[in-house]
């Protein structure tokens, strides 16, 4: 299944997952907050609104 999400994740302003619903059970809670320390980090450019990490792709809607 191409392209298709592995889960939704909205988080608040202090990185904490708010509400997540898990889709195909390959992505865990732990990893969308480590998204939201590379972001604050900087180390993800806001330019690039879609990346990889540790094998997993993240994408930014802002």
């Amino acid at each position: 299944m191409a392209g298709a999400a592995s889960a939704l994740f909205l988080l608040d302003i202090k990185g904490r997952v708010l509400v997540w619903r898990d889709y195909r059970g390959d992505v865990t809670a732990a990893q969308a907050e480590r998204f939201f320390t590379k972001l604050i980090e900087k180390e993800v450019s806001l330019l690039f609104p879609i990346f990889d990490f540790l094998d997993v792709p993240y994408e930014i809607f802002s």
